[in-house]
């Protein structure tokens, strides 16, 4: 089990234990965690839940071993707080949300949770490089997605390179998302898509140019994407 990483394996009831006189869950030097999931509870927790609180306090941002310590000196019994991963029913395709957003009976938060589900599971677009980056200025298809804390996308290379090909921005460096072809990039490389495909991110000394054409599919959808600076809010 780790926080604010992955849950390894199944995680139900926490029992402690230990040798030593005088019994109790903590007589003992070692204690025992033992996993059991009874069978009403089955299928609530799963793999890949992501431990948040134990008895109400937030572990999320904490190391594993200091999760760990956590869980070993907080009172009896233990009451675990997990966010679950996200299911293919959970997260809309992005003509969906944009859908949702014109119709104007949702809330604009609710537009936005469903943004940032999607981004949690990521969406497929094209990205152009800067004319004159090293890697060769051609678009080509990469993942744009986000945590918590960053916002990922891959590299070119991501075939020869997979260990740094997954490159990460703060959400607290990003400066501005603007939507269009704001940038001279885009204005040379996607002259032939539609304005409203195209946006531009920008972080501290870098700009990243995306857009989502009708030839990439979203879910088997078109290829509309919502204003991008909702992105920003996201975090």
């Amino acid at each position: 089990m780790k926080s604010g990483g992955r849950v390894q394996g199944a995680v139900g009831h926490v029992v402690g234990g230990g040798g030593g006189d005088g019994g109790g869950a903590r007589a003992g030097v070692e204690q025992t965690i033992v996993f059991d999931v009874p069978a009403e509870l089955q299928g609530q927790v799963k793999k890949e839940s992501v431990l948040l609180a134990v008895n109400n306090m937030p572990v999320a941002n904490m190391g594993h071993r200091k999760a760990m310590a956590h869980i070993r000196q907080a009172p009896w019994p233990l009451v675990l707080r997990f966010r679950l991963p996200l299911e293919e029913r959970d997260v809309f395709s992005l003509s969906k949300i944009a859908d949702m957003r014109a119709d104007g009976r949702f809330s604009e938060d609710i537009v936005l949770e469903h943004l940032k589900r999607k981004l949690l599971r990521g969406q497929k677009l094209l990205r152009f490089p800067p004319r004159k980056a090293l890697i060769g200025s051609k678009p080509y298809l990469t993942l744009l997605s986000i945590d918590d804390h960053n916002l990922y996308y891959q590299g070119k290379d991501r075939v020869s390179l997979p260990e740094g090909s997954r490159r990460g921005i703060m959400l607290y460096n990003l400066k501005f998302v603007v939507k269009g072809k704001s940038t001279a990039t885009l204005k040379k490389s996607a002259r032939r898509l539609s304005d409203d495909a195209c946006f531009s991110l920008a972080a501290e000394g870098k700009v990243l140019n995306f857009a989502v054409p009708s030839t990439v599919p979203d879910d088997g959808k078109s290829g509309q994407i919502l204003n991008p600076r909702l992105i920003l809010r996201c975090g």
